[in-house]
């Protein structure tokens, strides 16, 4: 199913991963776009960040460590998880 997650309804829904999760865990690679990712185990992960045009930072996390517990926020995609189990927030 497709969904404007822009439409008033959503905006909410979407920032706080209301519309699914997946549980990851070693040498999975995932094409979803997520909005946040939240280590279950001690985890290494890379991915794309998919920000908007003409906004500065990084594009791209490479091998970042996250220890059990700590969650990150952003739009994440191509999620790679090297090690470890998260859960990434669908959005």
């Amino acid at each position: 199913m497709n969904k404007n997650y822009f439409e008033k309804s959503n905006v909410d829904n979407v920032q706080f991963g209301q519309f699914g999760l997946r549980v990851l865990t070693t040498d999975a690679n995932v094409g979803e776009g997520f909005v946040a990712i939240q280590a279950i185990e001690d985890s290494v992960i890379s991915c794309d960040i998919n920000d908007y045009p003409d906004t500065e930072g990084d594009t791209s996390i490479i091998s970042l460590s996250l220890t059990t517990g700590i969650v990150i926020y952003g739009r994440f995609v191509n999620l790679q998880v090297a090690s470890g189990k998260v859960i990434a927030y669908k959005g």
